[in-house]
């Protein structure tokens, strides 16, 4: 588990708000759904890790980031890839254990 100090997590959650509203901006550019492409992807994922940490004390974070707020939403809620082939979903399966087991390191 990642651990921040006070001191880390203010840096990180004001630092975080100046870059929210330009992702917002990019994910629009990109049609809102995904930062790259019509999938899932690890940018996405990336993303989610970021978010999901600092959400942890101030779960109105993206309240003002409506599709960031979605995407966050369909991350968290994502049982399978969204083809939904069993190669798919074992992929996606795969994808999200190696993204999660790295970032317990």
């Amino acid at each position: 588990t990642l651990v921040m100090s006070p001191c880390e997590l203010n840096f990180c959650l004001k630092y975080s708000l100046l870059c929210l509203g330009e992702l917002e901006a990019r994910l629009e550019q990109r049609g809102g759904q995904f930062f790259v492409g019509n999938n899932l992807t690890w940018a996405d994922l990336h993303l989610f890790a970021g978010v999901d940490i600092l959400m942890a004390d101030n779960l109105e974070l993206l309240d003002n980031y409506p599709m960031m707020k979605n995407l966050i939403e369909r991350i968290e809620t994502e049982p399978t890839s969204p083809s939904g082939s069993s190669q798919d979903q074992k992929l996606f399966s795969d994808m999200m254990f190696k993204f999660f087991l790295t970032r317990e390191k």
